[in-house]
């Protein structure tokens, strides 16, 4: 490989990073294939320590760090706390509270949360890409990797149906 980085070393830069374009520490772990976070962890693809990765991985792991980190920069988190307090009575994060509700309640406020945020990803990127112009391409690998990872779910989905 020509150009790659250990798993190793790709973890410290986003460790680094991140805390630099957040403004504080967050826990951050590496584990399964997705991203997510909350107001103090961040959960982001599985990176193996002794790995070498392409250029073009790296930049699809920094776009998801990048993407995540925007949340801590632009994501009011005191009013989504708000809406589903007001709208529920109690956070989606609360599990047991969750597990409470009826299925079309769930169905519903999950529902409505994955829409607004779907809105504020597209959200927190046109303002990372606007703020750190160096995102841009690792925010446009990552989301080419989803793209990708979910039309071949996809055709793979369509191809048992035409079995």
């Amino acid at each position: 490989m020509k150009h790659a980085l250990l798993g190793y070393t790709i973890k410290r830069e986003i460790q680094i990073t991140t805390s630099a374009i957040t403004g504080r520490r967050l826990s951050i772990s590496f584990s399964g294939d997705g991203a997510w976070t909350t107001r103090t962890e961040m959960r982001l693809p599985t990176i193996h320590d002794a790995q070498l990765y392409p250029i073009d991985e790296v930049r699809v792991l920094r776009g998801y760090a990048d993407h995540e980190a925007g949340h801590h920069r632009y994501t009011p988190f005191d009013v989504i706390d708000a809406l589903q307090e007001r709208t529920l009575g109690f956070k989606l994060d609360d599990t047991e509270a969750a597990k409470k509700l009826d299925r079309k309640t769930h169905i519903r406020s999950t529902t409505a949360f994955n829409i607004w945020n779907a809105a504020e990803d597209w959200r927190i990127e046109r303002n990372d890409m606007r703020d750190l112009p160096g995102t841009r391409k690792n925010l446009d690998a990552t989301r080419n990797h989803v793209l990708r990872r979910e039309r071949d779910i996809f055709d793979a989905n369509i191809s048992r149906m035409d079995d």
